[in-house]
């Protein structure tokens, strides 16, 4: 009788703790994988770029005037400053 308790208890520690605790690993894994490959891309990006400058220095003209316009733009939407208090 003492046995078919224990096999109870290990299947029900298995269904309800075992069972939920891997399934929430492998999603926190996967997350983890997913934020990690983007910044994989995100260094890959930033690399091949300056590589890209280095080996041909006219395309920081272009990349330049880009900047300055994103940077004029954005402070063109955000309207005039009002006076601090």
């Amino acid at each position: 009788m003492l046995y078919f308790i224990a096999i109870a208890a290990c299947v029900l520690l298995v269904l309800f703790v075992a069972i939920p605790l891997i399934k929430t690993m492998f999603q926190a894994l996967l997350a983890f994988l997913g934020n990690l490959f983007g910044v994989v891309i995100g260094i890959a990006l930033l690399v091949g770029a300056i590589i890209l400058c280095i080996a041909f220095p006219p395309l920081l003209l272009p990349i330049g005037i880009f900047a300055v316009y994103s940077l004029s733009k954005g402070k063109q939407k955000a309207g005039p400053q009002s006076p601090g208090k």
